[in-house]
């Protein structure tokens, strides 16, 4: 990621200034080693004061080697600390994609219960219009069999009166003749 591409620039560009400052050391050093092995007639009192320049630029340098350390420990928990965030950010935007997924479900079963309400609502009215449907058919059909058997009633009271009337109008007949 883009941030641990800058740690490592950093780490890289202390690295380099720290080489080129080892490396100014290092020359330095060297140059005041040999001036002080050389017998080039430096008097004693300038040796002296070359010895403690030297001791200087050696205390010089643990302390600019510890800064570095420090500061590439310091990039490194930047770069750490970075990547923390960016890991909590992920993770809260996980969790906040799966609570708006868990209320969006939610949103779905409750429309879904509130569909289940309305075709509830719907098939109850249905029902009851059936029932309604289902008492006037009941009753239509009570009073057809009334009508049908009074019919049958009265059809077979004709039946017996034309059958009478014939066997009486047969018996004038037979008593007549």
């Amino acid at each position: 990621s883009r941030l641990l591409r800058q740690g490592a620039l950093q780490e890289q560009a202390l690295r380099l200034r720290a080489g080129l400052h080892r490396a100014a050391y290092d020359a330095r050093r060297s140059t005041i080693v040999s001036l002080l092995e050389s017998d080039c007639g430096i008097p004693i009192e300038g040796r002296r004061r070359a010895l403690g320049r030297l001791a200087e630029e050696d205390r010089i340098q643990a302390v600019v080697d510890d800064n570095v350390r420090l500061q590439t420990l310091l990039s490194r928990l930047h770069v750490s600390s970075g990547l923390h965030r960016m890991r909590a950010a992920h993770t809260a935007g996980e969790e906040e994609r799966r609570e708006r997924a868990a209320r969006v479900q939610e949103d779905g079963l409750r429309a879904a219960l509130n569909g289940s309400d309305e075709t509830r609502e719907f098939l109850q009215r249905h029902l009851a219009a059936s029932e309604h449907a289902l008492r006037e058919s009941r009753a239509e059909l009570a009073a057809l069999t009334h009508r049908r058997d009074t019919l049958a009633r009265s059809n077979k009271a004709l039946c017996r009166s034309r059958a009478a009337a014939d066997g009486a109008g047969a018996a004038e007949e037979a008593g007549g003749s």
